[in-house]
């Protein structure tokens, strides 16, 4: 499948996780949502892109992440990166992106993630592996959303 397909709906999706929580969760909570995010960026259809993924979260000390508001905006620099390395135009500051996502309805971004990614047709052994992985990720997905969903506004 196409990048092209399920590239906005993983940023829709990373930027939603984190803009349309509780802006008052406990730290608990924060590490549930960075792990989340953690294993979403893991399981990308694009090996390539999770190796790029997990190497930008580990140089930039994404555990060592405190607040909500970091959290925030580390996500926003994220896209920014990986934006820039496509040699893609950034045209939003950070008050505009968050302006962008907001209106965004969670339920249909979160429906539309599992459907795209419950969809994929890997044809190789190497890729079946990671289909499996993400299968595990969507159904981790499903989870966390169904434990923090009175956390998040719709």
């Amino acid at each position: 499948m196409s990048r092209a397909i399920w590239g906005p709906a993983t940023w829709y999706l990373l930027h939603c996780m984190v803009l349309k929580i509780d802006d008052n969760i406990q730290r608990p909570v924060l590490e549930d949502l960075k792990n989340m995010i953690y294993v979403v960026i893991s399981n990308l259809p694009c090996p390539m892109c999770s190796n790029h993924a997990i190497a930008y979260f580990n140089s930039h000390q994404y555990m060592r992440i405190s607040t909500l508001e970091q959290l925030r905006f580390f996500i926003y620099s994220f896209h920014e990166d990986v934006n820039k390395r496509l040699k893609k135009e950034t045209t939003l500051s950070y008050a505009e992106h968050v302006v962008f996502y907001k209106p965004f309805n969670l339920s249909m971004v979160i429906k539309n993630v599992i459907h795209i990614y419950e969809n994929m047709n890997n044809t190789n052994v190497t890729m079946m592996l990671y289909s499996f992985h993400r299968k595990r990720m969507v159904y981790d997905l499903d989870q966390y959303f169904k434990k923090h969903a009175p956390l998040y506004r719709a």
